[in-house]
């Protein structure tokens, strides 16, 4: 079964994405800002070495579109619509990160827990406002 991270059909045809490849497209999108300015002075002046902003970003492109699995039979207008996708995205990375530690695989400390858990779940939330979502929804008569 596929996993959409978007499909529309209209007129027979369809245009989709495939939840592996957005991540993977995401994922590699990233790969040419790791090494920048940008990235080194929030490493070096905001998060003090307790968590390194590469992790945080992987972390939160990988489970920020993770709850649109529960949503691949809600068709509206044509287009599978994942309104709400982005809170059980951010349940699921609680659970995950949660469990890892539980069990010992991520080896926190209290702060560092934190650290990690706080921006990755605000990320998750609001990734769509970030990209300017109310605003382009507004402007296709959705909101």
């Amino acid at each position: 079964m596929a996993i959409y991270s978007f499909l529309c059909l209209s007129e027979g045809r369809g245009k989709y994405e495939l939840l592996g490849d957005h991540i993977s497209n995401a994922l590699e999108y990233f790969k040419g800002l790791k090494d920048g300015l940008f990235v080194k002075n929030i490493n070096s002046k905001l998060l003090s070495g307790k968590v390194n902003f590469n992790v945080l970003v992987k972390h939160a492109v990988f489970f920020h579109d993770i709850g649109k699995v529960f949503y691949q039979k809600t068709v509206r207008d044509g287009c599978l619509s994942f309104k709400g996708h982005e809170f059980l995205s951010a349940l699921v990375y609680r659970k995950y990160i949660v469990k890892t530690v539980e069990e010992g695989v991520e080896d926190y400390d209290k702060e560092t827990y934190e650290a990690v858990l706080w921006p990755v779940t605000f990320s998750i939330l609001h990734h769509h406002h970030a990209m300017g979502y109310t605003i382009r929804m507004r402007s296709v008569g959705k909101l």
